[in-house]
């Protein structure tokens, strides 16, 4: 799984143009964040890596990706706390998270880390 982290302009319209891209590439976005503190940035996580891809390319827009992982959890309060927790105790930081889904008293996540090869141990760990 992978986050996309697109550089858009500091202008209306850009989700829009970044969202009417991947849908015509039949792209559809799993999770989505936008922050404008630092300067405009869209991130998503979607269901087609290759399609989203070819569709950022061809807006000619600056993006990163990093590899995301995900868990599914309780939905119940203190199971954020107790992952997020497991990770900082591990020297690793969160750079981004996202809700996927819920289903059934469980939510699923996905969230990128500053020590992939780290986390993945202590998801396994957890597991």
């Amino acid at each position: 799984m992978r986050e996309f982290r697109v550089t858009v302009l500091d202008q209306p319209g850009q989700l829009a143009l970044v969202s009417a891209a991947l849908s015509q590439k039949l792209v559809n976005i799993r999770s989505l964040a936008s922050v404008s503190a630092a300067g405009p940035l869209i991130t998503f996580i979607s269901d087609d890596e290759e399609r989203a891809r070819a569709a950022l390319l061809e807006l000619n827009l600056q993006f990163e990706e990093a590899e995301a992982l995900s868990t599914t959890l309780s939905n119940r309060p203190g199971e954020l706390a107790n992952l997020t927790e497991r990770l900082a105790e591990a020297s690793i930081n969160l750079n981004s998270i996202y809700v996927l889904s819920t289903h059934g008293g469980q939510i699923e996540i996905a969230f990128t880390v500053s020590d992939l090869p780290k986390a993945k141990q202590l998801l396994g760990a957890l597991g």
